[in-house]
């Protein structure tokens, strides 16, 4: 089995960690996308507002652990504008206020007069928020257990002080810190995604494409380091296509949808059809956008890595 050895000035194993990455990011967004009708847009929105509203609480360690287990109160959650959340979005503000304005009439988020939009505390104990919290909870601590069996080097990312304040294994988890770090990484992969693939729906068609290509050897202890970096790419005669129907129902959306903006990229070059279904060659994967993509991916996970650690949290038992 190989291993990566940060003393040998090996070249980042970018690939193996973007193909790891963006299996655990597109279960993350079709979850999410499922809970509001398979809208994606509704569902970013979603997003970046629950981030906006807490993110000041992850820079200090108090609140963090204060809200660790239990939702912030709406007295310390900071409102939004439409304007705001635009520009974050790198969406218009038409665009953006009526996704806001759908998510205000289905009661998932708040209008605070003259100050912007909150997701309430509320919204965080219903069953179905409750269920997709555990959800995510337990991929991450899926995707760690995943990484330290196929040796990928988590060790380094313990920090010198101790000693831990929680385990990622507790019962229960301190969800919430848990939740406001991964979303925060989730939102730097998916907007900095947005520029490289157009919008924001075709990103994740094609992230989702990807990931159902390479899935069958992601986790192979052997074949996952065979084509780990920039320079190791697997062949295209390794990638198992994807099926329009599958990812269309992953996601809650209509089939017809998924299918025609797939074919779109197909007729842009960026995907190929095979065998019923489609593939990203690596003349897509291979661009010196898509590549840069991919090492900043690698590096926004360490360093989640790193703050959870620095917090206080132990990712390792």
């Amino acid at each position: 089995m190989r291993s990566l050895d940060h003393q040998t000035g090996a070249p980042p194993p970018q690939r193996f960690t973007t193909r790891v990455l963006l299996d655990f990011i597109t279960a993350v967004i079709a979850r999410s996308a499922r809970s509001v009708n398979g809208h994606l847009g509704h569902g970013l929105t979603l997003s970046a507002i629950q981030h906006a509203n807490v993110e000041h609480l992850s820079r200090d360690p108090h609140t963090s652990w204060a809200y660790a287990y239990v939702a912030p109160p709406d007295s310390e959650r900071r409102p939004i504008s439409v304007h705001a959340l635009a520009e974050t979005l790198s969406s218009s503000p038409e665009t953006t206020r009526r996704h806001v304005d759908a998510l205000v009439a289905a009661g998932l988020c708040v209008r605070l007069p003259g100050q912007g939009v909150i997701v309430p505390a509320g919204h965080f104990d219903t069953p179905s928020t409750t269920e997709q919290r555990g959800h995510l909870v337990t991929r991450f601590a899926s995707l760690i257990s995943e990484l330290r069996r196929v040796s990928f080097p988590l060790e380094a990312r313990r920090p010198n002080a101790e000693p831990f304040r929680a385990r990622l294994s507790d019962s229960p988890p301190p969800e919430f810190l848990i939740g406001r770090g991964v979303t925060h990484f989730v939102l730097r992969v998916i907007l900095d995604g947005i520029p490289v693939h157009g919008d924001y729906t075709t990103g994740v068609l094609f992230c989702m494409v990807m990931v159902e290509n390479t899935r069958h050897f992601t986790y192979d202890p052997e074949v996952a380091w065979r084509f780990a970096s920039a320079e190791q790419a697997p062949p295209d005669s390794l990638r198992r296509p994807a099926a329009a129907r599958s990812i269309a129902t992953a996601l809650g959306m209509p089939y017809t949808t998924a299918r025609r903006r797939l074919n779109r990229m197909v007729e842009s070059g960026r995907l190929e059809c095979r065998d019923g279904g489609y593939i990203v060659p690596n003349r897509a994967m291979d661009s010196p956008v898509m590549l840069a993509n991919g090492l900043r991916i690698h590096n926004w996970f360490l360093s989640m890595l790193n703050e959870f650690s620095a917090t206080g949290l132990d990712i390792l038992n």
